[in-house]
């Protein structure tokens, strides 16, 4: 299931319905924040529990003396205590997340059985505003997985697995304001090597969309890159050089390295100024990979002055090439999206604008 289908099903079937939805994938590929988005657009709460941290008293709670009006007592009872307390006071909408689940200790993945058979806490009721969602790595990814409790599995009201797909990685990245380059290496060729990149038990890194982020947040700080080897010779090789033994030890060696390269030709591709004075007899690159980076600086050019421009030379591509791009220039500047160039692409393209 992909991201935005499994955000669809949650947001308008499961958690209307108080249904019970773990999620599995590798690692990183987004699973907590999903939540957090599913929530926020909900308007609801998010209470994300550790249970890999916590030990068998936390699901039961702690014994008390039920004290008489005198002070005698000949009794005890359990109180919650927590988050767990939490969740069973709370008055507003609530997702409650039990997340890496996969790393619980089977004596507190037994307690967990009662929250998800019983909708209670020892006895203490939870209320219905409170809906549970489960997130996990599988036991092939070396993340610390073990095994879990059928008994539990069937207490879930489903089990997905969140697929990697590349549109809705990217359209988070143009949220999050991720540079062109490493959004349009990812549509170039960085997809695919997300999606087969598998764990190992090495000090080796895989391309995820978590650590994909991180290298971004490291390119973003180019100029401090470039400052290091300031006033020696051969700067940009030597800062290109440095990030790429960065970039190794957040995405790998062969992400990495592919990305660096594309990376340079976006960075000394043709003057876009002479493409936007001449848009419909500029030569069109055949090489892919730098009509990719030019697409991608494009995209970031574009302004109410010269997208009249932009569209006479993006019109000359290929025409999946130039209505992905043209989707691009839909999201991440929506006030082109009123301009007659865009209005012409529009009618002409309806079936792309349909949600």
């Amino acid at each position: 299931m992909t991201p935005k289908v499994f955000s669809s099903f949650m947001k308008n079937v499961a958690i209307p319905n108080r249904r019970t939805v773990a999620v599995f994938s590798k690692p990183g590929m987004g699973k907590t924040s999903l939540f957090e988005q599913i929530a926020a657009d909900l308007n609801m709460r998010l209470i994300i529990f550790h249970s890999s941290v916590m030990s068998p008293t936390d699901l039961r709670g702690l014994g008390f003396a039920d004290r008489k009006a005198d002070g005698s007592a000949d009794r005890a009872v359990w109180l919650t205590y927590g988050q767990f307390h939490e969740i069973t006071q709370i008055k507003e909408p609530c997702i409650a997340l039990a997340d890496d689940f996969g790393q619980t200790p089977e004596s507190v993945q037994k307690g967990w059985m009662q929250v998800w058979g019983q909708k209670e806490l020892n006895g203490v009721k939870i209320p219905d505003n409170v809906v549970f969602g489960v997130a996990s790595n599988l036991m092939t990814d070396y993340s610390g997985v073990v095994p879990i409790l059928h008994a539990i599995k069937e207490r879930w009201d489903t089990m997905v697995e969140l697929e990697y797909e590349m549109e809705d990685h990217c359209e988070w990245l143009w949220q999050q304001d991720a540079c062109i380059e490493t959004i349009y290496y990812i549509k170039f060729q960085g997809a695919g090597l997300i999606r087969e990149a598998k764990p190992t038990k090495d000090f080796v890194n895989i391309p995820s969309p978590r650590t994909v982020f991180k290298l971004d947040r490291w390119v973003k700080k180019w100029d401090e890159f470039m400052a290091m080897f300031a006033g020696q010779r051969h700067q940009e090789e030597k800062a290109n050089s440095f990030l790429t033994e960065i970039g190794e030890g957040i995405v790998g060696k062969g992400y990495i390295t592919a990305f660096m390269n594309f990376r340079r030709i976006y960075m000394h591709l043709p003057n876009l100024d002479e493409i936007v004075l001449n848009p419909t007899q500029h030569p069109i690159p055949t090489e892919t990979d730098i009509r990719m980076a030019l697409e991608g600086a494009l995209v970031n050019k574009a302004n109410l002055k010269n997208f009249a421009a932009v569209y006479a030379f993006l019109k000359r591509l290929d025409a999946d090439e130039s209505t992905a791009t043209m989707m691009d220039i839909a999201q991440i500047k929506p006030e082109l999206k009123k301009t007659p160039s865009f209005l012409d692409w529009a009618t002409k393209n309806a079936n792309y604008l349909i949600d």
